[in-house]
């Protein structure tokens, strides 16, 4: 399949990050379930963004598991990002695991 996945950055620790990725934006107005199934099937978008403030998390952790028989979980890189408030190691830990909790991961790349 051509599209979003086939091209990508390799970091300094051989970790392959795809140069394409789908981010997330304010749930009003924004993706919704249906449109991210679509980026990944459809498009090849193997990189998906989101972020606690934007509350998308649900949205790409309902995402996942509608693909999860198509797009091996592995095979999809996930990003995230923290609100000020939770800057600090104790706090971003807590968001980290609260995150991977919301969609239902047990992992998040970046």
């Amino acid at each position: 399949m051509s599209g979003a996945s086939e091209e990508h950055f390799v970091l300094l620790n051989d970790v392959k990050i795809p140069k394409l990725g789908l981010g997330s934006s304010y749930q009003q107005g924004g993706q919704n379930v249906n449109a991210v199934v679509f980026a990944i099937k459809e498009c090849g978008y193997r990189m998906l963004d989101t972020a606690v403030h934007y509350d998308t998390e649900k949205v790409v952790g309902h995402a996942l598991q509608a693909v999860k028989d198509i797009v091996p979980r592995e095979n999809l890189f996930l990003t995230t990002k923290l609100w000020p408030d939770d800057y600090g190691y104790e706090s971003t830990m807590k968001s980290f695991q609260e995150s991977c909790k919301i969609m239902d991961v047990k992992y998040i790349f970046i």
